[in-house]
């Protein structure tokens, strides 16, 4: 991390934590990336090194991109991501009622542009949420954390039984809440972003 002067905390998970930076060799802000127990845990570890690996396997627009990912010397993971300055997540704690900066139809577009590329290249995002669709200062939608993502050999229209504990609860598909095969379709998180962006009510489960 001594290449990285530390700016502000960006946000907090249950396997990491994501800061602001600034790259002292270019002076670019970065979003970095750190996992917490990585060096202790195996899997968070892998957790980690499957992210990393798929986002070098990967280059679309709507994708956030990974500049480089490495170890410390104490062994702690970290992943170096362009820098994004807002989420659907902010602009919706922001304007509750909608999105009036943003035409939701671009925003649409741009989100199920990127998870088709995903697709198409046999990867499941599995994490798509309102704090993880990015929105930089030109209007440009960009998926981020794959933590959760994985690749598979599942067609669009095919299932696989695969894990159930997966994205966050309001936003699974029916199929992953029944713990049953899912397949592309559970990515429907796009789908029901697109009316939340609008202000209107997306349909979700309840706590029952």
């Amino acid at each position: 991390m001594q290449n990285y002067e530390y700016v502000s905390t960006i946000g907090e998970g249950a396997y990491g934590e994501v800061w602001k930076c600034r790259d002292k060799s270019t002076g670019d802000l970065v979003a970095v990336k750190g996992f917490k127990q990585a060096h202790q845990d195996k899997v968070i570890l892998n957790l980690a090194v499957r992210e990393a690996k798929l986002l070098s396997l990967i280059k679309h627009p709507n994708l956030v991109k990974l500049h480089a990912a490495f170890r410390s010397r104490s062994g702690k993971v970290y992943l170096v991501f362009e820098y994004v300055n807002s989420s659907v997540h902010d602009h919706l704690e922001r304007y509750p009622c909608g999105l009036p900066s943003i035409p939701t139809k671009i925003l649409s577009w741009q989100l199920l542009s990127g998870a088709a590329y995903l697709h198409d290249n046999k990867i499941l995002h599995r994490d798509i949420k309102p704090a993880n669709i990015l929105i930089s200062s030109q209007g440009v939608v960009k998926l981020c954390d794959l933590g959760f993502a994985r690749g598979t050999t599942c067609g669009l229209r095919e299932i696989l039984p695969l894990t159930a504990y997966i994205t966050t609860r309001w936003y699974r598909a029916p199929e992953v809440l029944i713990g049953g095969h899912y397949g592309p379709s559970a990515d429907w998180a796009p789908d029901s972003r697109r009316v939340e962006p609008s202000g209107q009510l997306a349909v979700h489960c309840s706590r029952d």
